[in-house]
């Protein structure tokens, strides 16, 4: 599909960005501190879901965060599940 997800520390700067093809990343040891993390639409496809939110990393902890999109053309609803994880 072609998406991409980006996660950014609270100053702005770049933790990962990661293009996702079969509707899932997975990002492990994130420093505890809060994040950004944001999904890129890719084409021919809309969002369902908000594409920036806010995570709260926290030590010995897994956040799961799920986008959705729906395709421009078929006019159908495609959710996209992008768990990110992460444990320490």
């Amino acid at each position: 599909m072609g998406a991409q997800v980006e996660i950014r520390n609270a100053d702005g700067d770049f933790y990962a960005i990661m293009l996702v093809q079969e509707g899932r990343y997975r990002v492990i040891n994130l420093p505890p501190q809060d994040y950004v993390v944001r999904e890129i639409d890719p084409v021919g496809y809309r969002s369902t879901t908000p594409n920036k939110i806010q995570a709260q990393v926290r030590a010995n902890t897994c956040l799961e965060i799920n986008f959705g999109d729906i395709s421009n053309t078929i006019g159908l609803p495609y959710r996209v599940y992008f768990p990110m994880l992460q444990q320490r």
